[in-house]
């Protein structure tokens, strides 16, 4: 890494007071995000690690995500009705 680049693991542990599990809120794994976003479990691991992406847990050494998080995600993401947008 570049001297004048910042390293950005560090925001990955931050808390999310609002994303609090709530009883019937499923945790799930990236293998199971990666097929509800369209994305590669790659693209999520290269998310966590920049700092990016939807906001996880870590349980042990097992990444998980929220449903609602995940949803809440999805829907903050622009819908294009087109590709000229």
């Amino acid at each position: 890494m570049k001297p004048n680049q910042q390293h950005r693991r560090t925001n990955q542990r931050q808390s999310h007071p609002r994303n609090e599990i709530k009883q019937g809120d499923k945790l799930l794994s990236s293998i199971e995000v990666a097929d509800i976003i369209g994305k590669s479990t790659a693209w999520l691991a290269r998310k966590r690690w920049e700092g990016d992406g939807i906001p996880y847990r870590k349980i042990g050494r097992h990444v998980r995500y929220q449903e609602s998080v995940v949803i809440e995600w999805l829907n903050s993401q622009p819908q294009l009705s087109s590709t000229s947008e």
